[in-house]
């Protein structure tokens, strides 16, 4: 009867071990296609990067010549600035869209205008003095 129980229960651990070694292999395989789905992005990138210096030299080159890798790397840095300055506006965007909404739910109190004028009498400010 002992023996029984024995296998049973080793059965048991062996069932639940395929289990989770099925779950380790599929994230195997999701890791694996994830990278290369991000390599085959990145060759994509390079090659549409050395197609763009290829028009804007205006000729077929070599991409192990000098001048094309110098021209790639003024592309790249070019596309980092862009993406820079896209980055900051849209942070600017974001700022002036909750600016926005800030000011429409709370309502801003009124001021009203003072009975005396700043400029005139009683002021010691001419109308066309220089502010300093």
């Amino acid at each position: 009867m002992v023996h029984k129980c024995l296998l049973f229960c080793r059965q048991q651990d062996l069932v639940q071990k395929v289990v989770k070694l099925e779950g380790w292999k599929k994230q195997v395989r999701d890791r694996i296609k994830k990278q290369e789905l991000e390599a085959q992005i990145a060759k994509e990138k390079k090659e549409k990067l050395i197609e763009e210096v290829r028009q804007i030299l205006g000729f077929q080159i070599d991409p192990k010549d000098e001048r094309f890798k110098e021209a790639l790397l003024q592309k790249e840095k070019e596309e980092k600035k862009a993406k820079k300055v896209a980055k900051k506006l849209a942070r600017q965007q974001r700022m002036i869209d909750r600016l926005r909404q800030e000011a429409d739910t709370s309502p801003s109190p009124v001021k009203e205008a003072s009975s005396k004028s700043e400029v005139g009498e009683g002021s010691n400010i001419s109308p066309g003095a220089p502010i300093v």
